[in-house]
């Protein structure tokens, strides 16, 4: 690891040496030192180049695994972490809109498809009868192939009739656009943090009780109808939002 054995704890510092490993690791991975994929040294070295107890630098490194910054993999290593997403809300893109912004390959496993009579709650978000059909698409989120987002999306099955005859492993929204001639127009979105309960976690493949962002979003037509409503929970160690805010002299 590059300047690992030549960096100095200080044990005069009112900084715990845990965090004193845990900012140089960062200052590392930050400055292209140690780049994506780049695997740790072994713990015996590491502790040996910091001077330091193994539950010590265990500390540092768990804080840095749970900030999204290092990945374990189980009887291989620790490995610097691909850098986070940003999704840009801004534009109604798709999944794989987004993806392909940020340089990334886009992909969805099939989890379930089915047409369902919609509950009150799915009703309400997409603006029609209790008990009306829907049809319901799960699908697991991926980015270069990583686990990214399970996602449960609900559109009515008025609109399309035969949408899960349809090829929904790529682009939901190219299917409505070329199959239905259904252009998406906007979006409300509401982002919460959350924690990825037990079977999420099975399909995500993280542990149970990760942070996490749970993603709401209503999408309307042209015509103002919903179209879709969708609910996705999105890995927080591998996202960030990102938001540009302009002011302007009447709102100072």
């Amino acid at each position: 690891m590059p300047n690992a054995i030549a960096y100095k704890i200080d044990p005069s510092s009112p900084l715990p040496l845990y965090h004193q490993i845990k900012e140089h690791l960062q200052k590392l991975i930050q400055t292209g030192a140690l780049q994506s994929n780049d695997i740790l040294p072994a713990e015996t070295q590491l502790t040996a180049s910091y001077g330091v107890s193994r539950l010590t630098l265990r500390q540092a490194v768990t804080e840095l695994v749970n900030e999204g910054l290092l990945v374990r993999r189980q009887g291989v290593g620790t490995f610097v972490a691909e850098p986070k997403l940003i999704p840009s809300h801004a534009r109604l893109l798709s999944f794989t809109q987004r993806m392909a912004q940020l340089g990334r390959t886009a992909s969805s496993d099939i989890i379930e498809v089915e047409t369902i009579a919609a509950s009150f709650d799915i009703a309400h978000h997409l603006e029609v009868q209790e008990g009306a059909h829907v049809h319901k698409l799960v699908r697991l989120r991926l980015a270069d192939g990583h686990p990214l987002m399970l996602e449960t999306a609900y559109l009515p099955e008025a609109i399309a009739p035969d949408l899960l005859s349809k090829d929904l492993s790529a682009s939901l929204y190219q299917v409505l656009i070329e199959d239905y001639g259904i252009h998406q127009k906007e979006a409300d979105q509401f982002i919460e943090p959350v924690l990825v309960r037990e079977w999420e976690a099975n399909i995500l493949d993280v542990p149970a009780g990760l942070p996490a962002l749970m993603i709401e979003t209503t999408v309307r037509g042209a015509d103002g109808s919903v179209v879709e409503f969708s609910r996705g929970i999105m890995r927080g160690n591998m996202a960030r939002i990102y938001y540009h805010v302009n002011s302007t002299e009447s709102d100072l």
